[in-house]
């Protein structure tokens, strides 16, 4: 097995102030290694975002210890983590987060010019990202334009748009329908199995099941439970994706 692009040792992590102080992670680990897609299951209340953030250098935990392609977290202040998660991860967000006045080359093109990318190079690599997620046809598009789908495809375009080692996606099925569901969990499999990428799936939807490779089980901020799957998942019948 390839060393992990994504590792949590132990992770503490406190929430909340004085009497409402809760203990939301209690010990975890896990590992995320390229080319797997992985599932992190589990009930409302079990930690589930909160260990996501803490993986994608959001949060810090208060005892345990993160390491980021081989990067430690550990005493790294805010303006460090920013440029960690900016060079090596990924979001992919349940409501989208795109922002609603841009085209959807240009919610895309942003995330690379803020990491320093040159404008016209950043608008090259947009458009074949978005190529890759099948958006070729609407990269003038504002989010109002486009379906639920096809706003979560702009969102994929833009956290793999940077290379970004691992892709980190909280709940990205929720707010679809079964079709959209499927295409978008398929995109998502695609990422990883052929550019080798680690992605990491919150989500409480069953239909997401057959696309893992591994399932992580989560309750009462403890890992419980560790399933293999499959070791390949059903894609969408398009051209493998290549890297942007």
């Amino acid at each position: 097995m390839s060393d992990p692009i994504v590792e949590a040792m132990n992770v503490v992590k406190l929430l909340g102030e004085g009497a409402r102080k809760v203990q939301a992670l209690k010990g975890v680990s896990l590992k995320l290694t390229g080319g797997e897609m992985v599932l992190l299951m589990g009930p409302s209340g079990s930690g589930k975002t909160t260990l996501l953030s803490v993986l994608g250098c959001i949060l810090s935990p208060n005892e345990g210890s993160v390491r980021i392609c081989g990067h430690s977290t550990l005493g790294l202040r805010a303006e460090a983590l920013a440029k960690l998660r900016l060079a090596h991860i990924g979001f992919v967000f349940q409501t989208y987060h795109l922002f609603p006045t841009l085209t959807a080359i240009d919610n895309v093109r942003l995330a690379l010019e803020v990491g320093g990318e040159r404008p016209h190079r950043a608008v090259a690599k947009a458009k074949d990202a978005l190529a890759l997620v099948g958006l070729a046809h609407k990269i003038k598009a504002v989010p109002l334009e486009l379906s639920s789908g096809e706003q979560q495809r702009v969102a994929i375009a833009r956290a793999m748009v940077g290379n970004a080692a691992a892709i980190l996606a909280d709940e990205p099925t929720a707010a679809l329908d079964n079709e959209n569901g499927h295409s978008i969990m398929s995109l998502l499999a695609e990422v990883a199995k052929a550019q080798g990428r680690g992605v990491l799936v919150v989500t409480h939807d069953g239909r997401t099941l057959p696309f893992a490779n591994r399932v992580v089980r989560i309750d009462d901020g403890r890992i419980v439970g560790e399933e293999q799957c499959i070791d390949s998942v059903p894609t969408e019948e398009t051209k493998p994706l290549q890297g942007p």
